[in-house]
């Protein structure tokens, strides 16, 4: 119950933020970017915000949607803390039973080439290991151009403990254009992902399958962006599986 009552407090917070975009714009630390490609990798000191996002996920026949809410707030310009949970609306609808935490710290932060360093703990309350992941990244972005920008190190390393204990390291990249202003449109994939079980077994995958993320972002202002994209686990399988969000961010 007084996890649902949390729950609860947060998704009527993101809502009242949502409704107050004149006082969200006013209280933005001065200077944050509208454009994505050139964005710190972590927030700027004192600085929220609150993400919110309709997800539907087809996975071989089974269709399922929710809601999720994540915050995040920069403790000074290097570190950042978040929190993160969800909503299921369809099948079962209700709290998915678990949060995230993380954190990130910046490591580098220059005109062209940002690195970053992040760690995440998805928890579970609805039985079984609280803890069953943790996720390591080093996103970094390089800018090539004034309007082209590469990212890469987003869901570098996962450990997932227990019984059946492996890890797993993965190569994302991904590529972004700054189209004006406001409007930026990035596409990502898979490079490589290896795992490596507690007992020594290790698989590779290289170029078997060829994940595909597009995804757009439009900054209404410093204070208020809206956003989509769509993730296929196989460009060649994308109705198998695929997830599709939409939704808003609002800092204040």
């Amino acid at each position: 119950m007084q996890f649902r009552t949390r729950l609860g407090s947060l998704v009527l917070a993101a809502a009242a933020v949502l409704g107050l975009p004149a006082l969200a714009s006013a209280a933005v630390p001065g200077g944050y970017p509208t454009q994505l490609i050139t964005r710190p990798l972590t927030a700027p000191q004192q600085m929220a915000e609150i993400t919110a996002s309709y997800d539907r996920v087809v996975f071989l026949g089974f269709d399922s949607n929710g809601v999720g809410v994540s915050g995040r707030y920069g403790i000074n310009n290097k570190l950042e803390v978040n929190v993160a949970t969800g909503l299921r609306l369809n099948p079962n609808g209700g709290w998915n039973e678990g949060i995230a935490v993380g954190a990130g710290y910046s490591l580098l932060d220059t005109d062209g080439f940002d690195v970053a360093a992040r760690i995440d703990v998805p928890l579970n309350f609805g039985g079984g290991d609280v803890l069953n992941q943790v996720a390591l990244s080093a996103p970094l972005r390089w800018q090539l151009a004034p309007k082209i920008a590469l990212r890469a190190g987003d869901g570098l390393l996962s450990i997932y403990p227990g019984d059946n204990t492996y890890t797993t390291l993965t190569g994302n990249i991904a590529g972004e254009y700054q189209v004006n202003e406001k409007l930026a449109v990035g596409l990502g994939t898979e490079l490589f992902s290896f795992q490596l079980t507690g007992d020594g077994d290790f698989t590779r995958t290289v170029a078997d399958a060829v994940p595909l993320r597009l995804y757009g972002l439009y900054a209404i202002s410093q204070a208020i962006d809206v956003f989509a994209r769509v993730t296929s686990l196989d460009v060649g399988e994308a109705g198998d599986f695929h997830q599709l969000s939409v939704g808003a961010n609002v800092r204040f």
